[in-house]
């Protein structure tokens, strides 16, 4: 672009071969970029059960702009891979039972020891993280899960023991 400043000031004319190559340059450039980032990423690699899926990827240029990200979650959705949070109270609730069934397999673990199957886990879609911190204090307030002695527990508990109160009121001889 300084090249076709100069020349924008300088005496050359605008009817001048170089200056309407200069001109161009600008297009030129931006679309050599972006033909070059189409060849670059063309493939998404994820885990599945079977190991690791290749996944062809046609990052799409439209109206000359480019997102990146939302194409990628779009492609991950799509094959599964991938949630996003949209009503809260029915994704919480979904997210709870696919959690208790695919990560949270005993009766009580650690958070970090949830978390680190969320992450190792290859039937587990990707989430944000806030999502599974959004999960669990969620499901301790509604007392789906307990908190107890750093360990989370989930339902059904054991019931709390009883027991018999025997207290004098009155007393006749």
């Amino acid at each position: 672009m300084p090249l076709f400043a100069g020349l924008k000031q300088g005496s050359v004319p605008e009817s001048d071969q170089q200056y309407k190559e200069a001109e161009n340059q600008p297009d030129k450039a931006v679309t050599a970029l972006l033909r070059r980032i189409r060849e670059t990423f063309i493939t998404l690699y994820f885990p599945n059960r079977n190991g690791i899926v290749r996944e062809g990827f046609k990052p799409e240029f439209k109206e000359n702009k480019f997102n990146g990200e939302e194409q990628i979650i779009g492609a991950l959705i799509e094959a599964m891979k991938f949630e996003d949070f949209q009503s809260e109270d029915a994704f919480i609730e979904a997210l709870r039972k696919k959690c208790e069934q695919r990560i949270f397999t005993q009766q009580e673990m650690t958070w970090a020891q949830i978390m680190e199957r969320a992450a190792t886990e290859t039937t587990w879609q990707w989430y944000h993280p806030k999502q599974m911190d959004e999960l669990k204090k969620k499901c301790l307030m509604s007392d789906t899960w307990r908190e107890v002695g750093g360990y989370i527990k989930k339902c059904p508990f054991a019931k709390d023991p009883t027991d018999v109160i025997i207290e004098q009121t009155e007393y006749d001889d």
